[in-house]
């Protein structure tokens, strides 16, 4: 019995390292904004009229399907086609990433908007059930993908030494932790 549990934890452990081994990572390399196509400064421009661009970094053109990023170097090569440029921003109470290709098409995009007007829904169910807790901070994180966007506010509030984080969708509903 012993035997079979042995061959089994080997076999296991064997299958994870090769399962790990095909995860893919791809690595960011930061460059100047000189060295990004004028589309893609365009659209940033366009996209986010408001914000200050704080770093852009390429990422090779077969990087971006079932990605995991590592940010740890910068060595791509010459020979690494570059299509897409991860873009890092910031502004007046904003911040965020955005993905674009080399055509400045938005692949994919994270934006946190800090202490901005809450809905009406959010401040009325916050009104209704916290009746004497005060507002301490917000903020509202929007992220975009192909597929998706998702919309999500989170509402710190205080009530004495008791302190609360609250999470509610985009239609100000309050969701589970």
């Amino acid at each position: 019995m012993k035997k079979v549990s042995l061959i089994l934890a080997i076999c296991l452990l064997t299958a994870a390292s090769v399962f790990a081994q095909e995860e893919q990572q791809v690595v960011l390399k930061k460059v100047s904004n000189y060295e990004v196509p004028k589309e893609v400064i365009d659209a940033v421009k366009r996209d986010f009229p408001a914000s200050v661009v704080d770093q852009v970094k390429i990422l090779p053109a077969d990087g971006i399907e079932g990605w995991k990023v590592t940010d740890v170097k910068n060595n791509l090569t010459d020979n690494d086609v570059v299509n897409y440029y991860a873009i890092e921003f910031y502004g007046d109470g904003v911040s965020g990433e955005v993905l674009y290709n080399d055509k400045g098409e938005m692949v994919l995009y994270k934006k946190v908007i800090n202490d901005e007007a809450l809905p009406p829904s959010i401040r009325n169910y916050i009104g209704t059930n916290y009746e004497g807790w005060a507002f301490i901070k917000d903020k509202e994180v929007i992220k975009k993908t192909p597929n998706s966007k998702t919309d999500v506010y989170s509402v710190t509030i205080k009530n004495g030494s008791q302190k609360k984080t609250l999470h509610f969708n985009a239609m100000g509903k309050l969701m589970e932790k």
